[in-house]
């Protein structure tokens, strides 16, 4: 089976946003100072990637075929099915020996596991934003929901590699480059280059608001195209609200 273009561009750009994103944040988030405000720059990483999910979300919608979410395989009966062939690594094989793969775009482990990722990024955004604003109550949860995620990640991870060594196909190189072995009628005739450089210039433009107009004295920066200011991490002295 040949290799054929099935990830568009901006479906791979936003991958990449993604995984820059997160694992910024983590690191800001263990390494960063309260004090200095550089811990501010967590929060920023965090806004920042609420762009990148709406642009994610939006392409879900109207993107390319393997891009939609319509395209995702959101049935348990598959996804156990999915799982159970892939710990046997059993499966039908073409005339070279070589496993046949069932999917072109997203199987169901990967449909799951990206919508699950999604909701957990959407509910530590919206936890963090709480946190800054001062709502102590939601810190629990926030630290819950990334440790959740990085476990969907190791997760979604390990079944790459698996896959990888079950197929002979290095996925990650399939993600880079938007090819991989499939039926020539799953192909998608453009990679849509043009729509990944506005969504580029969307998130840049963003992320140069948000760091440009940081003020690390209050831990505040401005809200994007805007004139409203957004509270970064809670001002301590102040105490929390319930």
């Amino acid at each position: 089976m040949n290799r054929h273009t099935i990830w568009d561009l901006p479906t791979r750009l936003l991958h990449a946003m993604f995984v820059l994103g997160i694992f910024t944040a983590f690191a800001i988030a263990n390494l960063g100072n309260f004090d200095d405000g550089s811990f501010d720059n967590h929060a920023i990483v965090g806004l920042i990637l609420l762009v990148v999910l709406a642009l994610r979300v939006l392409w879900g919608i109207v993107g390319t075929t393997h891009a939609r979410f319509t395209s995702y395989v959101f049935s348990p009966t598959k996804l156990i099915q999915y799982l159970s062939s892939t710990l046997r690594f059993s499966g039908p094989h073409n005339q070279s020996n070589r496993e046949i793969v069932p999917y072109s775009g997203h199987n169901p482990a990967t449909s799951f596991a990206g919508l699950l990722m999604f909701a957990l990024l959407l509910g530590i955004i919206i936890t963090g934003i709480l946190l800054g604003r001062g709502v102590h109550a939601v810190e629990g949860v926030h630290v819950m929901l990334v440790y959740a995620l990085l476990l969907v990640i190791a997760t979604h991870v390990a079944g790459v590699i698996l896959h990888s060594i079950r197929h002979r196909e290095f996925l990650v190189l399939a993600m880079l480059s938007g090819r991989k072995r499939s039926d020539p009628s799953a192909a998608i005739p453009r990679t849509r280059p043009i729509v990944a450089l506005v969504m580029l210039v969307v998130v840049a433009a963003v992320a140069y608001q948000l760091f440009s107009a940081h003020d690390p004295a209050t831990h505040q920066t401005r809200v994007p195209f805007t004139s409203a200011s957004i509270q970064l991490i809670p001002n301590y002295d102040e105490g929390f609200e319930d």
